[in-house]
């Protein structure tokens, strides 16, 4: 059967089709009443975002120029006589960047609520939180909603009190700096509890000698992997403590000491650096770390600049970083560093190793024995070999990979109430040598750097310590030195043969000659300072990332005609001025032994 043809629309059903291609277009008709349809309601205005706060230095800061950037939109206001400003952005979104400039003063926040303040604690904060100088991250700060975060400001505040408190200023009363209370002492006003934080920074600053600049840049670069030439090895915190008279690196703080050679508590040793009104030091020891107390101050007369002879007759040379070098009359070496707390979680990573034994090997009865490599502090709290070699004996010339058994073992590690912390032998086996225990001590920089040194304290049948000492830093991958960077070092050798004598101290220069990309290695030209020098070559990150490697070397012709021979040395940099050498047995008058060498002030 044929379909019906389907029925033709009508001119009532097509009109609703026809009104809204009319309405469509845009179109209206003439005549016959207004048939078009109300225009729409304006868009309300965007919200406006309001930010207020205080511009201080211990001091209002009136007449500043706060400019703001945020997440969306920028505002700028200018400060009163009180240092408080209040300014408004049209469509703003937090969070938000400050920067205030007053003169000759220019100082940095950032927020995540309407509060601002900007301080010299919200200078040090923003440094902290970007590992920059605050106004170069201001100016080229993007994506602020991913590095500016309420927990990130917390964390940083955290930091920059922590900083504050090692170095001596109550920040008891801070409270949240950025958003908290703060008052600006101006005319008979008295500044309220922030305020005085400020005029402490202020004041130590002062008395030590340093600038808010100087402290900045270094809590930017401490927690940063990269650094300036102008970034001060110093940690942050003893940039605000007093300087010696003769060294701007000997600050008035607390040292820890490790002795060689020594057996039982006195090879740990607590004391402070101490300053009379002339800025003469002393050292003043007061504990071991069997709890004993110690003698009286020892004095330090200057001998050159950040070198002293202690009226005990110790040979003592600061690095730039504060770490101490030196000798005493009973030919033992020492490193001292600054007192410093640190948690598992700062030490959890890969370290490496340069570490003495004087446990007898189990297969040939040899004490002293030595060597170097690569641990990981695992955030489960122990530490365990990932890489490394040992020297047999004295006359071992071939360093001997490490076994998988050795690797294996899991060693704890506890961190002290003091910040220092010990591991010791895996728990787990027989097979570790224990019960036995070492105790480490660990110092930050203001470069980023980590050095650690340590002794064995407890031995197999509750001995107090047999003397092998270590030395750690953790790993980083090194880069060639520039042609033409020079360098001098004050050396200690100690003699690993007897575990005591130290066999000479003396300064040496050194010189880069060239540098060889392709192999990663570059000459220098060595010699003690007054004497011939000669070249030699370094491997850089050999035998593993962090290290020097110098291989032997005979007949190098030196700078006076003659010839000498270079010995093989492993190199542990741990930088801001501090290497460590293992020598190995060369021949019967070298012996193997160690060198603690430490950069003298530029």
């Amino acid at each position: 059967m044929k379909p019906s043809p389907a029925p033709r629309p009508t001119v009532a059903r097509l009109l609703p089709a026809a009104s809204a291609l009319v309405a469509a277009f845009g179109l209206s008709a003439c005549g016959g009443g207004d048939s078009s349809t109300p225009a729409p309601a304006p868009a309300p205005a965007p919200a406006a975002l309001s930010l207020t706060g205080v511009v201080a230095k211990g001091a209002a800061l009136s007449g500043a120029t706060v400019s703001a950037k945020c997440a969306t939109g920028t505002g700028t206001a200018t400060s009163g006589t009180d240092g408080s400003y209040s300014l408004s952005i049209t469509g703003g979104a937090l969070p938000c960047v400050l920067e205030a400039v007053a003169g000759t003063d220019k100082l940095h926040s950032a927020a995540t609520t309407t509060k601002a303040n900007i301080t010299p604690l919200t200078e040090l904060m923003v440094a902290q939180l970007t590992g920059q100088a605050p106004a170069t991250w201001f100016t080229t700060a993007a994506s602020l909603s991913d590095s500016v975060t309420t927990a990130k400001l917390a964390d940083a505040q955290t930091a920059v009190l922590t900083v504050l408190t090692a170095a001596g200023v109550d920040t008891s009363k801070a409270g949240d700096f950025v958003s908290g209370t703060l008052v600006a002492a101006n005319g008979s006003t008295t500044g309220s509890d922030q305020d005085k934080v400020l005029d402490a920074i202020a004041g130590k600053l002062s008395t030590a000698g340093s600038t808010l600049a100087q402290l900045t840049e270094t809590v930017a670069s401490s927690g940063s992997a990269t650094t300036t030439a102008s970034t001060s090895a110093l940690a942050p915190e003893l940039l605000l403590k007093p300087a010696a008279a003769t060294c701007s690196a000997l600050r008035a703080t607390d040292y820890w000491l490790v002795i060689t050679g020594v057996t039982g508590g006195d090879a740990v040793q607590k004391g402070r650096i101490v300053l009379d009104a002339n800025k003469a030091a002393s050292f003043q020891p007061y504990t071991s770390a069997d709890g004993s107390t110690l003698g009286s101050a020892v004095s330090l007369t200057a001998n050159g600049n950040c070198r002293f002879t202690s009226s005990q007759g110790d040979d003592v040379m600061v690095a730039p970083s504060g770490v101490i070098v030196g000798t005493n009359p009973q030919s033992r070496a020492f490193v001292a560093v600054p007192v410093q707390s640190h948690t598992l979680a700062e030490l959890v990573g890969d370290w490496n190793t340069l570490a003495s034994d004087t446990a007898d090997d189990a297969v040939n009865g040899i004490g002293w024995t030595f060597g170097y490599g690569t641990v990981t502090i695992n955030a489960g709290g122990y530490e365990q070999f990932t890489q490394g070699c040992w020297f047999g004996g004295l006359t071992a010339t071939t360093c001997t990979a490490l076994p998988d058994a050795i690797k294996a073992r899991k060693r704890p590690v506890v961190v002290l109430a003091d910040g220092s912390f010990t591991n010791h032998s895996d728990d787990t086996t027989t097979a570790d040598g224990g019960p036995w225990m070492d105790r480490s001590f660990v110092y930050r920089s203001g470069q980023g750097d980590y050095f650690a040194v340590g002794a064995n304290v407890l031995t197999p049948g509750g001995g107090k310590g047999d003397g092998s000492v270590s030395y750690a830093t953790k790993v980083r991958t090194l880069a060639l030195p520039k042609v033409g960077d020079t360098n001098n070092n004050w050396n200690v050798y100690w003699n690993w043969a007897s575990g005591t004598s130290v066999t000479a101290t003396d300064v040496n220069t050194h010189k880069i000659q060239s540098v060889d990309s392709t192999a990663v290695s570059f000459v220098r030209v060595s010699g003690v300072v007054g004497a011939a020098t000669h070249a030699e070559t370094l491997l850089v990150n050999k035998p593993f990332t962090g290290f020097w490697q110098r291989d032997a070397a005979s007949g190098v012709a030196t700078s006076d005609g003659k010839t000498t021979n270079v010995r093989a040395g492993i190199f542990l940099k741990a930088g801001s001025g501090i290497s460590v050498v293992l020598q190995p047995y060369q021949d019967s008058s070298r012996p193997a032994r160690i060198v603690v060498s430490a950069a003298q002030p530029s």
